[in-house]
């Protein structure tokens, strides 16, 4: 029979904390001057972006994302970004408030189409 110890079940929560806690960093390298939004014209500012599913799956999703809302935060897919990242990760990179409206909006208008 294993014997389980406090320092055992410490060890084990802080290798669980330090596996959910990283966060690839795609903000810092322009550290000098905050980027604008090629869509929007919006200066944007860093924010941590879950990443959650594949947008394979969604007809047309892709496209329209890097169309029209490239920079949203909140949750983005995998095959939205210019590059894939570990699924159920996070993400620091700059997002543009115009692209989270227009986000929201698609989702919204998706949401409704399906009912």
């Amino acid at each position: 029979m294993m014997k389980v110890t406090l320092q055992s079940l410490l060890t084990g929560a802080l290798v669980l904390l330090a596996s959910c806690s990283q966060v690839t960093d795609l903000a810092t390298p322009h550290k000098d001057q905050s980027p604008k939004c090629e869509v929007h014209g919006r200066v944007m500012a860093p924010e941590i972006i879950r990443v959650e599913g594949e947008s394979v799956y969604i007809n047309g999703y892709p496209a329209t994302a890097k169309k029209s809302f490239p920079h949203h935060g909140g949750v983005v897919l995998n095959g939205e970004r210019y590059r894939r990242f570990e699924f159920g990760g996070r993400v620091r990179d700059f997002v543009c408030a115009d692209c989270d409206q227009a986000h929201d909006a698609w989702w919204k208008e998706w949401k409704a189409r399906r009912q």
